[in-house]
């Protein structure tokens, strides 16, 4: 377009160049002619006709010229009208071009925003891309452990058929049982066979002894049967050993109560009449009622301080709280080194709030349930009770109920029963022993009770304890409820002479780790078997249930929620370290929560409580430098940080992280600012 405006600008000049030479040149010409005729005006006449022929034919030449000049001239004319035109036109199609070019400007313009657009849009390409990169990332991670839980799957698969196994082996093991108490029963008898036996032979050693000469092969073969009869027997009284011993005062115990019992009384309940031996005494009447809840814990901080013992308010608010939530954790265990005053808050608790005290040493032969409950004695065919069996007895409420293989009469049961009251049960150095093999089936039983509907039979068999009884001419068996008002709680000294806790016991359980009290003075040991102070009456298992006792359901929407998020992130954190907690862990939270004094003022309490007493110690052997162990107990350290602001349990918890070997000794706050107590 540039080139054509140039072409038109040379034209228009070259027609005006022409233009002005065909005047240069007409104008020359006439100054020529007038020139000449001046000069012919003054030469004589022959002269001006002497030139004239040559004038004419110069004139004549000149004229050719012009007229070609003029012929030049008019078709530079015509070319300049031409070029004239064509400028006009080529002006029109400057106009039409220089529209055109607004336009191309504008289109430019257009073309740079679209350009611009195109860059934003290739921008959100590549970050849409990087996102699809990213979701395929997740999706070959999701992909990947969807293959993992294949794999678990697979193993859940095994483990059915492995558990499927293991109780076939039980049923097989609960017959081999069967058929020894069978054997014993016929050791028993060749036992008493075996005695008179060995009578016999004494006496016909004797006899042969005046013989011996005669009779000496026969005298050896007797000898050798002697001996192989006194190892049986040897074997059989070490058994029966520990019993003996109590033969005179159980004779004179069955002496005193045979001429209480009517004259036609059953052999069964001559024989069992231990069963019916009351442990918890009952209190007389008294002017004054039972307390609320606030004033009995104020009471147990006064017969703390009376009794010369401190515990900082939140140990004896957890300890109370725990005791609240029976149907997840049935078990509240103490645990720390010797001297730390285990022993005392239990017992001095049970005399503030008015409940049934029961103290029972574990020893460290116990191995199975019997040394818990008792066991029937098949030689004297009576079953010999422990003091838990005798208070468990007295603490069911379903007593008088038919079908339970209870032989008692009536008035007895309903003398001894104080199932409308609360009991407290010790478990002292209760990891003496290993609490898997003499705790774990009735922990277990404790735990079903919060599935079922104890008033019916049915159901609460489920949960009930079966003594074994012996035969009994097809007697239904013996059973036991053991309902939330007997609470269970166990101490533990954690030194290289005791057992740990499997996190089986740890999950069922609310275990509290505290150091000594800050102050110790004039500690009474005197047990008063949880006898209320200040003459004050027995709690009763209704205001306890009804009244002290609250469900998950009674926490304020907020609390629930936050209470729920820091579980979840507690969760993440134990996986982490591939140390799972399960669901009713999660319940016994929120339980715990709805439990604890004025739980919405103690949010962060609550929280730190629940990781120091279920997550903590399930952290046990937990490298915590290693990737996971990191990430787990910076999860944690987080949570106390900001949902609990406990300084105190984060100083300690980062105390036993140092070693590569995470073990949770637990913390003194009893030397902690007191401020708030």
């Amino acid at each position: 377009m540039f080139g054509s405006i140039v072409a038109q600008i040379l034209a228009i000049m070259a027609t005006t160049t022409g233009g002005v030479l065909v005047a240069l040149a007409y104008h020359h010409h006439r100054q020529q002619a007038l020139r000449f005729w001046e000069r012919e005006k003054r030469l004589p006449e022959a002269t001006k006709y002497g030139h004239l022929s040559s004038l004419v034919e110069q004139e004549e030449n000149a004229l050719g010229e012009l007229r070609d000049q003029l012929y030049d001239a008019k078709q530079v004319i015509e070319e300049a009208e031409r070029r004239q035109q064509w400028m006009k036109e080529t002006q029109d199609e400057i106009a039409g071009l220089q529209a055109d070019r607004e336009e191309v400007e504008r289109i430019h313009r257009e073309l740079e925003t679209r350009q611009l657009e195109l860059a934003s849009a290739n921008e959100q390409k590549a970050a849409r891309e990087q996102d699809i990169a990213s979701l395929q990332q997740e999706l070959k991670s999701l992909e990947q452990q969807v293959e993992q839980l294949k794999g678990l799957v697979e193993e859940i698969d095994q483990l059915r058929e492995s558990i499927q196994i293991k109780r076939q082996e039980l049923e097989q093991s609960n017959q081999q049982l069967i058929t020894l108490q069978s054997d014993v029963r016929t050791l028993l008898n060749e036992t008493n066979r075996l005695k008179s036996e060995r009578a016999d032979l004494e006496e016909q050693i004797e006899k042969l002894q005046e013989s011996c000469e005669q009779h000496q092969s026969k005298l050896q073969d007797l000898l050798q049967e002697r001996n192989r009869v006194e190892r049986e027997v040897h074997g059989l009284e070490k058994r029966l050993s520990g019993l003996e011993s109590q033969i005179p005062d159980l004779k004179e115990l069955v002496s005193n109560l045979s001429a209480q019992l009517p004259a036609g009384a059953k052999r069964d309940g001559q024989l069992n009449v231990d069963l019916w031996q009351p442990v918890f005494r009952s209190l007389k009447k008294t002017s004054q009622g039972h307390s609320s809840e606030v004033e009995a814990l104020q009471r147990l901080h006064e017969n703390l301080t009376r009794n010369g013992l401190y515990f900082h308010r939140r140990t004896i608010n957890a300890f109370h709280t725990s005791l609240k939530t029976t149907l997840s954790s049935p078990l509240v265990v103490l645990a720390g080194v010797s001297g730390t005053g285990k022993s005392e808050l239990p017992r001095r608790y049970a005399e503030a709030m008015g409940i049934h005290f029961l103290n029972l040493a574990v020893q460290p032969r116990w191995d199975s349930p019997q040394d818990l409950f008792g066991f029937y004695d098949y030689l004297e065919q009576r079953f010999r009770p422990t003091e838990l069996t005798r208070s468990l007895i007295q603490m069911d409420r379903f007593s008088g109920e038919e079908n339970r293989g209870w032989d008692a009469d009536p008035e007895t049961l309903r003398k001894i029963n104080r199932s409308g009251e609360m009991a407290l049960v010790l478990l002292d150095e209760m990891n003496l022993a290993r609490v898997e093999y003499y705790f774990s089936e009735f922990l277990s039983r404790l735990e079903t009770r919060r599935g079922i509907n104890p008033r019916d039979s049915e159901e609460r068999r489920k949960a009930e304890i079966v003594l074994d009884m012996g035969g009994r001419d097809g007697a239904p068996p013996f059973r036991i409820f053991v309902d939330s008002n007997v609470l269970f709680v166990g101490t533990m000294n954690e030194d290289e002479t005791t057992q740990a806790l499997s996190d089986k016991v740890i999950d069922r359980a609310n275990v509290l780790r505290f150091g000594s009290p800050a102050d110790v003075s004039g500690c009474s040991s005197q047990a008063s078997n949880g006898r209320p102070p200040h003459a004050l009456g027995r709690l009763k298992f209704a205001t306890w249930n009804k009244q002290w006792v609250k469900s998950p359901d009674s926490l304020d929407r907020e609390s629930a929620d936050k209470l729920n998020h820091c579980i979840k992130e507690l969760r993440t954190a134990m996986d982490e370290v591939q140390r799972p907690f399960a669901y009713r862990v999660s319940k016994a939270m929120l339980e715990y929560a709805a439990n604890y004094p004025d739980p919405s003022n103690h949010f962060g309490e609550i929280i730190s409580d629940q990781i120091e007493q279920k997550i903590l110690p399930r952290l046990r052997g937990i490298d915590p430098t290693d990737g996971a162990g990191v990430r787990a107990f910076a999860r944690i350290e987080e949570i106390l940080r900001r949902d609990c602001q406990d300084e105190l349990l984060i100083e300690h918890l980062n105390r036993c992280k140092r070693d590569n070997y995470f073990q949770w000794i637990g913390l003194d706050r009893a030397r902690d600012d007191l401020t708030d107590a």
